[in-house]
């Protein structure tokens, strides 16, 4: 047996339907074998579908993705037992919105900004010393409408970002094809201020959903969820201006009914990964260190429906993905050296969308 890891899952609680979930689940990581054992019930809440753990591995947060009125989404506290790994839950406040769907920790765990897909807003959540949510601060409503009449008839802010440095950060906004940029003040009253080159705009009809920067802060990889490929972007801290190396698709072929889902980098940098609903695949890039610039090594298939969320595991053998729609947890192991993916188990759990270690 090798070393382990706890990792959390979550859920959709309410998809239409009971599902059969009751919120977050925990599991071991045996890192050696890619075996999950203990899954458990860490915390009962209602639509946990995105997670986030702070810096002291005991602050844990949740968006409650909530739409039965205008602005009922939630995003609950917990406190994180570093023995067991259990939570208790502290408190929950408002999102100030409907539908949130991620939630970003600053590097001192003094606030968190919760992105609402449903309106398109962000808001600044402080948090107080014992670990509790205070009411939001600060809340960015977004405006304007994307070609896309369907998907785009108004702003729907999907991710919120922030820089290696915790001093910028960067909101998506899958409905205007905008990534919004923000310098950040912990200290201030209002955190996030407009950045000087307020918004960088995607192709049109594209759908930024969410990003990830490389290990030094230089590039940034945005997976657009609408046409299915990843921008690759050079970062200039010292002015806060981005320039576009690349656009290339996560699809070996026409894929209309495909949308992408989620983006993550390999611990060394050298892999970028991405997740593609419809065509149930993770696509692998390798990476360009030094130019930042990715091509296309493979598209595998995910094993399940509706990949949604996937983690690469701290030790970097192996990745985890969420079938949404087909009640499983993939485990594929990382070739190191080309970085393909080789699936070794999969796990029954009901309508898993998030998984964090």
């Amino acid at each position: 047996m090798g070393k382990e890891i706890t990792g959390y899952i979550g859920t959709y609680t309410e998809l239409g339907k009971q599902t059969g979930s009751k919120g977050i689940y925990a599991f071991t990581l045996d890192e050696e074998d890619g075996g999950l054992t203990d899954i458990r019930l860490a915390a009962e809440s209602r639509n946990p579908s995105y997670l986030t753990i702070g810096p002291s591995k005991t602050l844990f947060l949740a968006v409650n993705e909530l739409d039965e009125s205008k602005g009922n989404g939630l995003v609950s506290a917990f406190r994180r037992d570093p023995q067991s790994g259990n939570l208790e839950l502290i408190n929950q406040v408002s999102s100030e919105g409907s539908n949130p769907c991620h939630v970003a920790l600053n590097e001192k765990e003094t606030h968190a900004v919760v992105a609402n897909y449903t309106g398109g807003s962000i808001a600044v959540l402080p948090i107080k010393k014992e670990g509790a949510l205070g009411k939001a601060v600060q809340v960015i409503r977004f405006s304007g409408r994307g070609p896309n009449a369907e998907r785009q008839e108004e702003p729907h802010a999907h991710f919120f970002l922030f820089n290696k440095t915790y001093d910028c950060g960067f909101a998506f906004d899958l409905g205007t094809d905008r990534l919004m940029a923000y310098t950040f003040d912990s200290g201030a009253a209002e955190p996030l201020s407009q950045a000087a080159s307020p918004w960088l705009n995607s192709k049109p009809g594209a759908g930024p959903r969410h990003g990830v920067f490389d290990p030094t802060g230089t590039h940034w990889y945005v997976i657009n969820e609408l046409d299915s490929t990843v921008d690759v972007l050079r970062y200039y801290r010292a002015t806060g201006n981005f320039e576009k190396l690349q656009n290339i698709s996560a699809l070996p072929q026409d894929g209309s009914n495909s949308s992408a889902a989620a983006i993550k980098i390999s611990g060394d940098g050298n892999f970028v990964y991405a997740s593609i609903r419809g065509y149930n695949s993770i696509t692998v890039f390798k990476r360009d260190t030094v130019r930042g610039l990715l091509s296309f090594v493979a598209s595998v298939p995910s094993g399940g429906r509706t990949p949604r969320d996937f983690a690469v595991d701290p030790s970097g053998n192996f990745l985890l993905v969420c079938h949404q729609d087909s009640d499983s947890l993939g485990v594929f192991r990382i070739d190191r050296g080309s970085g393909k993916l080789t699936q070794v188990a999969e796990y029954t759990l009901p309508a898993p969308v998030c998984v964090i270690f």
